[in-house]
């Protein structure tokens, strides 16, 4: 049983929030379980900042994001901070890279080619610490990428997108997922 509370604050000037082309997103959330009403006695802590913008030529939208998470106490396995490689740090394993702190972060150039048809490049790294001074000496992870994407919906910019990522410059990720990354 994991039984808990949470308040979000959040500030959003996102045109769209499937394939944003301008505005930001600050989010700042924390979670608080306790074993009195569950298994587990622990909270989690999160602040996702991102940013998109139009760039000037060949109608492409950059996205850049940073992530850092938090978790404290008893927490349980899956609940540890780490990429879900899904959103963040695509084509690894969720929570391949997990400890009490991580931070990730992202950028992304979006295009849309026509008809129903997008394409992405993007690059991610990110790092994983028991506490905030192991986080900075911890190994950096990154991953590049590119993915193609097929519109579901245009008007609501909609899309299901499957993405190629070269891990660490050693392994191959494979990432299908409706929605943007981020």
């Amino acid at each position: 049983w994991r039984n808990g509370a949470r308040y979000l604050v959040s500030y959003d000037s996102r045109d769209n929030v499937n394939w944003s082309k301008h505005g930001f997103l600050v989010l700042w959330q924390q979670m608080f379980f306790s074993d009195v009403i569950g298994d587990y006695s622990f909270n989690t802590k999160l602040l996702d900042i991102r940013g998109f913008t139009e760039l000037p030529f060949w109608n492409i939208s950059m996205a850049t994001a940073v992530l850092w998470e938090q978790a404290n106490g008893d927490v349980p396995f899956d609940m540890r901070s780490g990429p879900d490689g899904i959103k963040r740090f695509r084509g690894v394993e969720s929570l391949c890279f997990n400890d009490k702190q991580a931070l990730i972060i992202q950028a992304e150039f979006r295009k849309f080619l026509g008809w129903r048809l997008a394409g992405d490049i993007f690059y991610e790294g990110g790092k994983v610490g028991d506490h905030f001074s192991e986080l900075w000496r911890n190994k950096w992870h990154q991953a590049i990428g590119f993915g193609g994407q097929l519109a579901l919906n245009l008007k609501e910019r909609l899309y299901a997108r499957g993405e190629l990522s070269l891990i660490d410059f050693k392994k191959l990720g494979l990432t299908v997922y409706v929605r943007e990354a981020f």
